[in-house]
């Protein structure tokens, strides 16, 4: 079994530790530093991430408040129209 443990080659790209050729009883050791600037930038990838859910919400609300306000505006409008229609059709002079 060869131990990988990857020591003399911290300057090369993760990807070329983890595909680099060993012989049998060669010792190395990873590269932390590369490991730790990945972690790193996902936790930001992911906090951006989040933050832009976040920014959506705040900009969905304004446009729901306004279509509700644009349903009310057409309900109160209907219900004036409807009881004008309906006060006419009442009256005297309809008869």
């Amino acid at each position: 079994m060869t131990e990988i443990v990857f020591s003399e080659i911290g300057h090369k790209s993760l990807k070329e530790n983890i595909f680099a050729t060993f012989e049998p009883g060669e010792r190395t050791t990873v590269n932390r530093p590369e490991i730790g600037v990945w972690k790193a930038a996902a936790a930001r990838n992911n906090f951006r991430h989040e933050m832009k859910k976040e920014r959506h919400k705040w900009e969905i609300l304004p446009a729901e408040v306004k279509v509700e306000g644009q349903q009310l505006r057409d309900l109160n409008r209907d219900i004036a129209e409807s009881e004008r229609l309906f006060a006419s059709m009442n009256s005297p002079q309809a008869a």
